[in-house]
């Protein structure tokens, strides 16, 4: 505790055993000890800024080595600042649509919606920011960017963990900032509580395995509330926009030596590669 809090404490026990007026007496006593009224500034409001754009990608590794990348086309989420540089205050919260869940292969997408995420019960995941280290004293100036550690926490299947990643924060107008992963940052799922439902993807899947260690990478775009996107719509399905696909592209199976290849996921719709 500051030690100015202190001080009015310890005058009202010393004052207790003497000659002691009250402050809020009436105006006369309050003439008498030159008590001057005291204009207590209000503190700056804290600039709200909306998620505009999202780009989350994520990439999994099955059977040992099958890369398996996939993204998130749905992200609601505010956040605010204690002064319009970026400089200290940073806080907020990223809603992510489960069901929004695109790897490129439908059959593959509904199975771990399903299965694995269990958008009927979970239908989103959030990702509260609790921290940001690095941000210079000056902030971020228009046209400038930074290099920091953000930190926050992962709420999703019921679970929560911790996440650390490095991010640059860069800011191209008075109220527009971009929050970029610098490299993917890990998830366990072991550590969200969806061991079951991984075994169980995998068993309606046939795969050897799939890795706990999942990378993510994040792209945020923060504009002002004028601009701000449809409210979230707790899991229901909607149509993504077209966009181009971004990420890591996945390793391409092979069919076995012989000759003989197994109809999994990816094959039955008629594509090449191993399902999820």
């Amino acid at each position: 505790m500051k030690l100015s809090r202190l001080v009015p404490v310890s005058a009202l026990l010393l004052t207790a055993c003497g000659d002691f007026k009250l402050p809020f007496g009436d105006d006369e006593d309050k003439a008498e000890e030159g008590v001057a009224s005291k204009v207590i500034e209000a503190p700056p409001t804290p600039m709200g800024l909306f998620v505009t754009s999202a780009t989350i990608n994520v990439m999994t590794v099955k059977d040992g080595e099958v890369e398996v990348p996939g993204r998130f086309t749905d992200a609601k989420g505010k956040f605010s600042f204690d002064d319009g540089a970026l400089q200290q205050g940073l806080a907020g919260a990223l809603t992510i649509n489960l069901g929004s869940w695109d790897s490129g292969l439908e059959l593959r997408d509904t199975r771990v919606k399903d299965l694995f995420f269990q958008v009927v019960q979970h239908p989103t995941a959030t990702f509260t920011l609790d921290g940001i280290d690095g941000v210079p004293a000056e902030g971020v100036a228009i046209g400038h960017e930074v290099e920091a550690t953000a930190t926050g926490t992962l709420y999703m299947g019921g679970s929560n963990t911790g996440v650390e990643a490095r991010v640059k924060l860069s800011r191209s107008g008075e109220k527009e900032f971009h929050i970029d992963t610098l490299e993917p940052f890990v998830v366990s799922i072991e550590s969200v509580g969806m061991v079951e439902p991984l075994k169980e993807l995998m068993r309606v899947c046939e795969h050897k395995s799939i890795d706990d260690s999942v990378k993510v990478s994040v792209r945020l775009d923060l504009g002002p509330e004028g601009v701000a996107p449809e409210a979230a719509h707790n899991g229901e399905k909607v149509a993504p926009k077209p966009r181009p696909r971004t990420g890591i592209r996945g390793k391409v199976s092979k069919p076995a030596k012989g000759g003989k290849q197994v109809l999994n996921d990816d094959a039955k719709s008629g594509k090449v590669g191993g399902s999820r």
